[in-house]
């Protein structure tokens, strides 16, 4: 699915909720109440629809979290609305249910209360780890990997907490960190961009910290005054951190590190097939590919790829965007361990978040993966 159809998408799905919004505002108490001309009430939460409505048009902002979440908790009072009178049908019941209900401030104190659950989430940065097994390494000779993805530096994660996380992943002595993009966006200021990188540049691994760009990174062209590419890789280079962009570096002599050129926002880049990035690698060596949107997994597979690493998703921010995104094809899956025989795609709910510091369809993580050789 591309990008404008995605739009679209996203586009009737606000519409079709403001129409079921609007049905519910005309019987809140605050309109009905004006009942002395009957077009009134429906005047009233018209023009409330539409102020709701015309405030979630940006998909990505905090007006479209509250009009999404409020749209939940009403879906949801109408389930239970709906179990109390056709399944229950207890009259008592009935009555403290419909007093409750109607009073209209119902679903707005459970809005309230799932942006609080949702801000505290996205806070709480958790540990994921995983184990993964390759013959390609010989007993004893593990491989222990930091990941980080979507910070989307300053919507969340600001230079204190940046610093503590990366301190932690300091004192694990981990041997590579990999940073699989979004680490910045149009949000981060022109002070925080050079900052995130420093942070992270500063996290001890044995062999250092690798990086891929995702769809955001390059956004940071949209500050004032504009930050560009080539400022960017200066910044990232700086840091000591390794871009890999249709390249890769070989590890200790046993592994190889591939970065692909982010895909975009259309899929339609041109970035090199993988084909020819591992032509020419060694075969017998372990390869970790990094991808920052879960894409083409079965071809990496096909081409020989044993971990491939990604982010992009956020495991789905908002509750159920990540069912929908997978059903509809949007990305190949949203988060977790993809195993296919001896190969492991890992998708990233990440660190951070985007538009607004809120997640109700995934936890906020740092990655730590463990390579068991088996050979």
């Amino acid at each position: 699915m591309n990008l404008r159809i995605g739009i679209i998408i996203a586009m009737a799905g606000v519409l079709l909720i403001g129409v079921y919004l609007f049905l519910h505002f005309r019987k809140l108490p605050f309109f009905t109440r004006f009942h002395i001309r009957r077009w009134v009430p429906t005047v009233l939460a018209s023009v409330f629809t539409i102020f709701c409505i015309l405030g979630a048009i940006n998909i990505f902002s905090i007006e479209f979290v509250i009009v999404f979440f409020l749209f939940q908790m009403y879906l949801l009072t109408d389930v239970i609305g709906l179990i109390i009178t056709k399944i229950i049908k207890k009259e008592k019941v009935i009555r403290g249910w419909k007093r409750l209900y109607c009073g209209g401030i119902l679903c707005f104190v459970l809005t309230f209360i799932y942006l609080i659950v949702g801000y505290v989430n996205a806070k709480n940065v958790q540990t994921t780890t995983y184990e993964v097994h390759s013959d390609k390494l010989s007993q004893g000779e593990n491989l222990s990997i930091a990941v980080i993805g979507d910070l989307h530096y300053g919507t969340i994660v600001n230079k204190e907490n940046l610093e503590k996380y990366c301190k932690q992943i300091s004192d694990n002595n981990v041997d590579l960190v990999l940073l699989v993009g979004d680490i910045v966006d149009q949000n981060t200021t022109n002070k925080e961009v050079p900052e995130a990188f420093q942070i992270l540049g500063g996290t001890q691994s044995t062999y250092g910290t690798f990086y891929v760009y995702g769809n955001h990174d390059m956004a940071v062209s949209m500050l004032n005054p504009p930050i560009w590419k080539y400022q960017l890789e200066q910044y990232i280079t700086h840091a000591g951190i390794t871009i890999l962009e249709d390249s890769s570096k070989l590890i200790n002599d046993s592994i190889y590190v591939i970065g692909r050129e982010d895909i975009g926002y259309t899929g339609k880049s041109t970035r090199a097939d993988i084909s020819k990035l591992t032509e020419k690698l060694l075969k017998d060596k372990f390869w970790i590919l990094l991808d920052h949107q879960p894409k083409e997994i079965d071809v990496a597979k096909e081409h020989g790829v044993d971990l491939m690493l990604s982010g992009h998703t956020h495991g789905g921010q908002l509750w159920p965007v990540g069912f929908f995104s997978e059903l509809l094809g949007i990305d190949e899956f949203t988060y977790g361990d993809k195993k296919i025989d001896q190969f492991h795609a890992i998708v990233t709910s990440g660190i951070g978040g985007w538009g607004y510091p809120i997640r109700t369809g995934s936890k906020a993580e740092i990655v730590y993966i463990t390579v068991i050789g088996d050979k």
